[in-house]
Protein backbone atom coordinates (compact mmCIF):
# COMPACT_ATOMS: atom_id res chain seq x y z
CA UNK A 1 0.00 0.00 0.00
CA UNK A 2 1.79 3.37 -0.79
CA UNK A 3 0.84 6.79 0.19
CA UNK A 4 -0.34 9.85 -2.44
CA UNK A 5 -0.41 13.69 -1.53
CA UNK A 6 -2.19 15.42 -3.72
CA UNK A 7 -2.89 19.21 -3.72
CA UNK A 8 -5.65 21.01 -5.11
CA UNK A 9 -5.92 24.24 -6.22
CA UNK A 10 -8.69 26.66 -6.67
CA UNK A 11 -9.01 29.45 -8.62
CA UNK A 12 -11.98 32.17 -8.71
CA UNK A 13 -12.76 35.78 -10.11
CA UNK A 14 -12.64 38.51 -8.13
CA UNK A 15 -15.35 40.42 -10.38
CA UNK A 16 -18.62 41.35 -8.53
CA UNK A 17 -20.98 38.81 -9.72
CA UNK A 18 -18.91 36.52 -11.35
CA UNK A 19 -18.89 32.87 -10.31
CA UNK A 20 -16.19 31.73 -12.03
CA UNK A 21 -14.13 29.36 -10.35
CA UNK A 22 -11.95 26.27 -11.29
CA UNK A 23 -10.26 23.63 -9.08
CA UNK A 24 -7.67 20.62 -10.37
CA UNK A 25 -5.24 18.84 -9.24
CA UNK A 26 -1.57 21.12 -8.86
CA UNK A 27 0.94 18.63 -10.33
CA UNK A 28 4.55 19.23 -10.99
CA UNK A 29 4.16 18.89 -14.60
CA UNK A 30 1.56 20.87 -14.90
CA UNK A 31 -1.16 18.78 -16.38
CA UNK A 32 -3.64 19.44 -13.78
CA UNK A 33 -3.95 23.43 -14.96
CA UNK A 34 -3.72 22.14 -18.67
CA UNK A 35 -6.29 19.97 -18.20
CA UNK A 36 -8.79 22.77 -16.70
CA UNK A 37 -8.11 25.28 -19.16
CA UNK A 38 -9.66 22.65 -22.01
CA UNK A 39 -13.01 22.80 -19.23
CA UNK A 40 -12.41 26.39 -18.32
CA UNK A 41 -11.15 28.08 -21.01
CA UNK A 42 -11.00 31.57 -18.85
CA UNK A 43 -7.81 29.99 -17.01
CA UNK A 44 -5.74 31.04 -20.22
CA UNK A 45 -5.96 34.96 -20.13
CA UNK A 46 -6.83 34.69 -16.30
CA UNK A 47 -5.24 38.27 -14.69
CA UNK A 48 -3.62 38.70 -11.23
CA UNK A 49 -3.12 42.26 -9.92
CA UNK A 50 -1.52 42.81 -6.59
CA UNK A 51 -3.14 45.89 -4.73
CA UNK A 52 -3.04 47.27 -1.21
CA UNK A 53 -1.42 43.95 -0.01
CA UNK A 54 -4.34 42.05 -1.64
CA UNK A 55 -4.19 39.74 -4.80
CA UNK A 56 -6.88 39.86 -7.21
CA UNK A 57 -7.54 37.44 -9.70
CA UNK A 58 -9.85 38.28 -13.04
CA UNK A 59 -11.33 36.42 -15.56
CA UNK A 60 -11.85 39.17 -17.94
CA UNK A 61 -11.57 42.70 -18.51
CA UNK A 62 -15.31 43.34 -17.78
CA UNK A 63 -14.82 42.02 -14.25
CA UNK A 64 -11.60 44.12 -13.73
CA UNK A 65 -13.12 47.57 -14.86
CA UNK A 66 -16.40 46.55 -12.96
CA UNK A 67 -14.29 45.87 -9.43
CA UNK A 68 -12.07 49.04 -10.02
CA UNK A 69 -14.78 51.29 -10.48
CA UNK A 70 -16.03 50.16 -7.18
CA UNK A 71 -12.77 51.16 -5.52
CA UNK A 72 -11.37 47.50 -4.56
CA UNK A 73 -7.88 48.00 -5.86
CA UNK A 74 -7.43 51.36 -3.55
CA UNK A 75 -6.00 51.38 -0.36
CA UNK A 76 -7.51 51.80 2.83
CA UNK A 77 -7.25 54.85 4.65
CA UNK A 78 -6.08 54.66 8.38
CA UNK A 79 -9.00 56.18 10.54
CA UNK A 80 -6.98 59.45 12.13
CA UNK A 81 -8.06 60.51 15.82
CA UNK A 82 -6.60 63.96 16.01
CA UNK A 83 -6.39 64.83 19.84
CA UNK A 84 -6.07 68.24 20.56
CA UNK A 85 -2.83 69.67 22.30
CA UNK A 86 -2.61 71.61 25.62
CA UNK A 87 -4.07 71.26 28.84
CA UNK A 88 -8.09 73.07 27.58
CA UNK A 89 -7.65 74.35 24.15
CA UNK A 90 -10.95 74.70 23.89
CA UNK A 91 -10.82 77.43 26.94
CA UNK A 92 -8.28 78.64 25.30
CA UNK A 93 -9.75 79.04 21.32
CA UNK A 94 -12.92 80.67 23.43
CA UNK A 95 -10.77 83.28 25.60
CA UNK A 96 -8.90 84.35 22.20
CA UNK A 97 -12.42 84.55 20.21
CA UNK A 98 -13.96 86.61 22.92
CA UNK A 99 -10.71 88.86 23.08
CA UNK A 100 -10.89 89.61 19.52
CA UNK A 101 -14.23 90.44 19.63
CA UNK A 102 -13.51 93.08 22.69
CA UNK A 103 -10.63 94.27 20.80
CA UNK A 104 -12.98 94.64 17.56
CA UNK A 105 -15.61 96.57 19.72
CA UNK A 106 -12.91 98.63 21.22
CA UNK A 107 -11.70 99.94 18.31
CA UNK A 108 -14.71 100.93 16.53
CA UNK A 109 -15.69 102.18 19.28
CA UNK A 110 -12.63 104.90 19.75
CA UNK A 111 -11.97 103.90 23.48
CA UNK A 112 -8.50 102.38 22.95
CA UNK A 113 -5.85 100.16 21.58
CA UNK A 114 -2.99 100.98 19.54
CA UNK A 115 -3.11 101.52 15.84
CA UNK A 116 0.28 101.23 14.38
CA UNK A 117 0.55 102.21 10.63
CA UNK A 118 3.50 100.20 8.97
CA UNK A 119 5.08 101.91 5.77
Amino acid sequence: MSILDSTYRTVSCNGPGCDKTATFEQRQDNQGAVAATETHPWLKTVRIVSASGHNFVYCSDACELANVGLGAHNPEERKQIVVPQGANTIAHAAAAAKAAEEATVKLKSGEGGKIQVGG
